[in-house]
């Protein structure tokens, strides 16, 4: 209960400072998550230590330096009256869902087949779903800002804000689910840093592409 209050702590300041930075600087940064799970599963679960380990953690810390270095600087900013015209009815977010789609429909089959061979397919499906979960907290949180900025009447009066977090709950859940399902098959030294490159890898695409983070 410790730990799952201290995720819930952690995943609310990370939300909040999706409002106020772009996601190519918050996602990232989260990584250093594989830096705290080498120590842990070494010193607590007692998990071999591997020169691979530690060339794979060093890599990590260059790329979140790089990302964070060359990242966008604005941030993208709309209202509960634009989101519509601004993100939803866009050719880029239209893009973006039939690409999740896409890739949903080819990765669930494999899933149910290949899951427990290879670390990488339910991880895979873990980053798709959680792509979403990104670009609606992205959506929520730039709301909260607004509101908490100009007044609570500018945005939690309309329903966008709860629409957005009811998806972002839900894909976050189901996404989970597959983490959940990846522990249990294999170790989490492997299990950690391939979901943390592979979200972020996925949600800084998704967040960059429908918000034009990258333009």
């Amino acid at each position: 209960w410790f730990g799952i209050l201290g995720i819930i702590g952690g995943e609310v300041g990370n939300l909040i400072a999706y409002g106020y930075a772009p996601a190519a600087i918050v996602t990232p940064i989260g990584s250093i998550g594989v830096v705290t799970n080498v120590l842990i599963t070494t010193w607590v679960l007692k998990e071999p230590l591997t020169i691979l380990n530690i060339f794979g953690v060093l890599c990590v810390v260059a790329g979140i330096v790089i990302v964070v270095l060359f990242a966008p600087k604005a941030v993208i900013t709309f209202s509960s009256r634009t989101v519509w015209n601004d993100v939803i009815f866009t050719r880029h977010f239209g893009i973006y869902l039939a690409v999740l789609a896409g890739s949903l429909m080819i990765m669930i089959p494999v899933s149910r087949k290949y899951g427990k061979k290879s670390v990488l397919i339910y991880i895979i499906m873990c980053a798709i779903i959680a792509s979403l979960t990104i670009v609606c907290a992205k959506s929520f949180s730039t709301l909260l800002i607004s509101s908490a900025e100009n007044g609570i009447g500018t945005e939690l009066l309309s329903p966008w804000p709860y629409i957005f977090l009811i998806v972002m709950v839900i894909t976050a859940v189901l996404s989970m689910g597959y983490v959940n399902k990846a522990m249990m098959i294999f170790d989490n030294s492997q299990v950690v840093p391939t979901y943390f490159s592979l979200f972020t890898t996925a949600s800084v695409g998704a967040v960059g592409w429908v918000y034009h983070e990258f333009d």
